[in-house]
């Protein structure tokens, strides 16, 4: 009997029928596979994604914190430890070849300022002298070694003119001598 036929026995198929009907052919089963193979390939795009986006956030966050390590807070220059061991490896790097130059700042009259303005002064002459550093000796690192103390080292594969040293401390001088305004006076450092 086919489909369609009237038997006499409404609404019971024939097993030929039922095998059809729950058994899909090969065409329904490669589509199936297809869409299956799609969706999985569409997951898998967003979880790269997302996870994409999740590395990018933590090495942002990594960053930073590795520059809350090595910076001096107040002055925004190297810490210490930091700077010496760069300074070591710039040095080790130009030992055969090239030459590095250290410039070693000393901020007179600090303490003076820290006990007649507070140390808020302070620290704002330590980041205008960490500042005018940058400026005045573009390229090199910055680090404060300790209380009053920062230091300046710059590299070059090359020999570094003396007059080139000279004149980069004169600007640097003479920036500071321009001051800064503390408590709404320009002062000298």
């Amino acid at each position: 009997q086919g489909v369609g036929q009237d038997t006499g026995m409404h609404g019971v198929l024939d097993i030929t029928d039922a095998q059809t009907a729950f058994f899909p052919t090969a065409q329904a089963l490669a589509q199936l596979e297809m869409a299956s193979t799609a969706l999985i390939i569409i997951i898998a795009g967003a979880i790269y994604a997302l996870m994409s986006e999740r590395l990018k956030t933590h090495r942002v966050i990594n960053e930073e914190l590795r520059l809350k390590h090595n910076t001096d807070l107040v002055s925004g220059a190297a810490m210490r430890g930091h700077f010496l061991d760069d300074l070591k490896r710039t040095v080790a790097s130009h030992r055969k070849s090239g030459s590095v130059a250290l410039v070693i700042i000393d901020i007179d009259h600090l303490k003076q300022i820290n006990d007649a303005l507070g140390h808020g002064a302070g620290d704002d002459v330590l980041g205008f002298c960490a500042r005018i550093a940058r400026q005045a000796f573009p390229g090199a690192s910055v680090g404060r070694l300790g209380g009053d103390e920062l230091a300046v080292f710059f590299s070059s594969d090359d020999v570094i003119p003396e007059r080139s040293v000279t004149d980069a401390c004169s600007a640097y001088l003479a920036t500071l001598r321009e001051g800064l305004f503390i408590a709404n006076r320009r002062q000298a450092v």
